[in-house]
């Protein structure tokens, strides 16, 4: 087997994204100040979506937590070294490609797929699980759906 992908996800693990918030809320921090259910990654807040519960914000860990688990249940299961990053806690210095991202304007999340940005701003699983298959198949590591082999 060659060496597995890297994904690289370079975000901070408490950010709310997702909210729906028109604003009202966000003079005193908004959603950000209430605490965060760490189990699902979704804030206790609940002022702009107890009413529409599909509106519940999501935090960028919780986000990742289901990549994560969906592609440990992928074909794609120990062929991908899936990191994240929380830039909160963890100094960027040594990481020269999202730093300069970053200075560009880039906003994170920032996906990287062997060490090439992907996507930012967001985290959609179906998206990167494409991306990874598609890295995988140009590598010749899977076969597209459909062909066989032999």
């Amino acid at each position: 087997m060659s060496k597995p992908i890297t994904v690289e996800i370079f975000a901070i693990g408490c950010e709310l994204i997702g909210t729906g918030c028109p604003g009202r809320h966000c003079s005193s921090g908004g959603c950000r100040r209430f605490p965060v259910n760490r189990a699902s990654g979704i804030s206790t807040c609940g002022r702009c979506w107890r009413n529409n519960p599909g509106r519940a914000p999501r935090t960028v860990g919780g986000m990742y937590r289901d990549l994560k688990e969906q592609l440990r249940q992928s074909e794609l299961a120990g062929r991908v070294d899936l990191k994240f990053i929380d830039l909160f806690s963890v100094d960027i210095e040594p990481y020269t490609t999202a730093r300069q991202l970053i200075a560009e304007g880039y906003e994170p999340p920032l996906i990287l797929i062997n060490g090439t940005l992907r996507y930012y701003g967001g985290i959609d699983p179906a998206k990167i699980l494409a991306a990874i298959r598609k890295t995988a198949e140009s590598r010749d590591e899977i076969s597209p759906a459909g062909n066989t082999s032999g």
